[in-house]
């Protein structure tokens, strides 16, 4: 829930607000000059400009610096709004002018307020630059510490300072509850260089065709029926009954704990264990592809992630993972084994601005060290299975020509960005002499913050093939392609989504716990262009995902999200309700 560039739009309702507490602030003589000046002059400058206009506007700042004449807060401010300017075309060079105005007026908090919404928003690969970000709010609760033993506060204080919990409490949301007081709300002292350590919580529930996070239902349901028929099982056609049998919405409950280490220099070290339940959800035997085995999953894992700034080349986030997985029901002919797996992953991400547009491209990798079957037919024996994926996101923040909603004039208008993004996955699983590989592409486009709403299309490719080894007459092993089981499915997806209280439109402290509250309308259908095509189908329902945070409870974040949807499955005359319910303090791999 974080904006990657340009003004929060909940601030443009400030003008009047900032307005107020300048004038008051220069009314009477004062050391300091407010700092929400930097903010209010460079949404002034830059409101309806062109990037082309915005970049001509930073280059006339460069050719007329200050003077030598000019008070020091002066120039402080004047490249406080240089940087904001550079921030909102994608100029690199911003961090030097923030870092000037903090060397020009060093008493300041509000320009460490600045710089560090700038690294905790702005910059950062999918994620922000989390240690130079805590490094500068902690600083400006520092400096405003120091001005209240001064005796030296002043009208707009309170608000610099609650922004400035408010940036640590974002900074912080994915950790849980903070065991330690280092990182902890209302950090009444600088932990930027100290442990940090957090519990987190996740619990869920849901009868769904999916298991959470998986999107492949009918693909799945069609390759269950396809090796069903198959010679090796049943060597017919399933009828009517068996294929509705099939799709299923079993009860899932599962619940994810994590202690999370913030270790100063090396990043985030995780310690996490995960226990799922899904009774009566795999089939156990493809002769009886109706009869269905409980299924049990227990993950210990550890996990290592660091985001490094390696501008003018590119931000960088390094994530590592590894986790031990026992799990029961998973394998055919033995409901009751239990599987011990290695499980390695990877997930590293690039992301860099092209003028005010960010690109960011990651690759995600997971290798299973899957055991052998038991006294199973060597046939059935051998088990690996690699996933790898790769995509991309360019985000447009340039402000767009959009008809004002009020008058239907088109002008220039921010938004929170226009998203094109893709990606493809290779998922290659070897089932004894079998091997399936499963292939999904995807594009989309998502256009965010048009009044309150986003608006996200997207369409997707999915594919699964099946060969065999078999031993042909000169006896050598030939790979062979099973036509029977070739899947090709397409999946066109439109979701909207309107914030019913804007979370970043309250960028303080919030005086309630309901920081956020999302309704989600996702609306998607599955269709077959090759092989089985009995489980087409038209999915939608609505959904709402609510934000909560608790300062009583040292600025703890709590996700709840609940939704229903109804899946019609035309072709086989079966309709299926989907219900889910989660709530998460912190939030992680679950």
């Amino acid at each position: 829930m974080k904006r990657r560039n340009g003004i929060r739009r909940g601030w443009l309702t400030l003008p009047l607000g900032l307005s107020i507490l300048t004038t008051s602030a220069w009314a009477e003589p004062a050391p300091r000059a407010n700092p929400f000046a930097c903010l209010g002059e460079g949404e002034s400058l830059s409101r309806g400009m062109s990037t082309a206009e915005v970049q001509s506007e930073v280059q006339k700042r460069l050719d007329h610096p200050p003077g030598k004449e000019e008070a020091a807060l002066d120039v402080a401010r004047f490249h406080c709004v240089t940087a904001e300017l550079m921030r909102r075309v994608g100029d690199p060079r911003a961090v030097g002018f923030y870092e000037k105005a903090i060397e020009i007026a060093p008493e300041e908090p509000g320009f460490e307020l600045w710089y560090g919404y700038y690294l905790r928003n702005v910059r950062g690969p999918r994620h922000p630059l989390d240690e130079a970000a805590e490094r500068h709010h902690h600083a400006g609760l520092d400096k405003m510490r120091a001005v209240k033993a001064a005796g030296t506060t002043q009208e707009f204080d309170a608000i610099t300072e609650s922004w400035l919990q408010r940036g640590l409490i974002n900074l912080y949301q994915e950790d849980g509850l903070p065991l330690l007081s280092s990182k902890a709300f209302p950090y009444e002292s600088n932990g930027a260089s100290s442990l940090g350590a957090s519990l987190s919580v996740i619990t869920r529930a849901s009868y769904d065709t999916n298991e959470s996070g998986i999107i492949d239902d009918a693909r799945r349901f069609a390759a269950e029926a396809s090796f069903a028929a198959s010679p090796q099982r049943l060597n017919r056609t399933l009828d009517a009954d068996e294929l509705r049998g099939i799709i299923r919405t079993p009860l899932r409950h599962a619940l994810f704990s994590r202690l999370r280490l913030r270790v100063p220099v090396l990043g985030t070290v995780d310690a996490y264990y995960e226990r799922m339940r899904a009774p009566k959800s795999q089939i156990s035997a493809y002769t009886e592809p109706n009869n269905f085995g409980d299924v049990g999953v227990d993950t210990f894992a550890v996990g290592w992630r660091r985001t490094f700034d390696l501008y003018p080349a590119f931000d960088l986030m390094l994530d590592f993972g590894y986790r031990r997985v026992q799990r029961t029901g998973v394998v055919e002919w033995y409901p009751g084994l239990e599987e011990g797996i290695n499980l390695f992953e990877a997930h590293p991400v690039v992301s860099r601005f092209f003028g005010p547009d960010k690109l960011s491209v990651g690759l995600n990798y997971v290798y299973m060290q899957i055991p052998l079957v038991p006294g199973g037919p060597i046939a059935d024996r051998v088990r690996a299975r690699a996933i790898t994926a790769v995509y991309f996101d360019y985000a447009i923040y340039r402000q767009l020509l959009l008809p004002d909603t009020s008058t239907w004039e088109i002008k220039r208008t921010p938004t929170r960005g226009l998203h094109i993004y893709g990606g493809y996955a290779m998922d290659d699983e070897a089932f004894g002499v079998r091997v399936v590989y499963r292939r999904d592409t995807y594009a989309g486009i998502s256009l965010r913050g048009v009044g309150g709403f986003d608006f996200t299309l997207q369409g997707t490719l999915l594919g699964s093939d099946t060969t065999e080894d078999r031993r042909t007459p000169s006896n050598t092993i030939e790979r062979v392609l099973d036509g029977r089981q070739i899947i090709r499915q397409v999946r066109p997806t439109f979701i909207v989504l309107y914030r019913l209280v804007d979370e970043e439109s309250i960028p303080d402290v919030p005086k309630s716990p309901l920081a956020g509250l999302n309704l989600v309308v996702p609306i998607r259908a599955d269709k077959a262009t090759e092989g089985v095509d009995s489980f087409d189908n038209l999915r939608g329902g609505a959904e709402l995902w609510s934000k909560l945070i608790t300062p009583g409870l040292r600025g703890t974040n709590f996700l709840l999200t609940a939704g229903y949807e109804a899946q019609w499955f035309h072709r086989v005359s079966k309709l299926v309700h989907i219900g889910r319910i989660e709530l998460r303090m912190g939030w992680g791999q679950l």
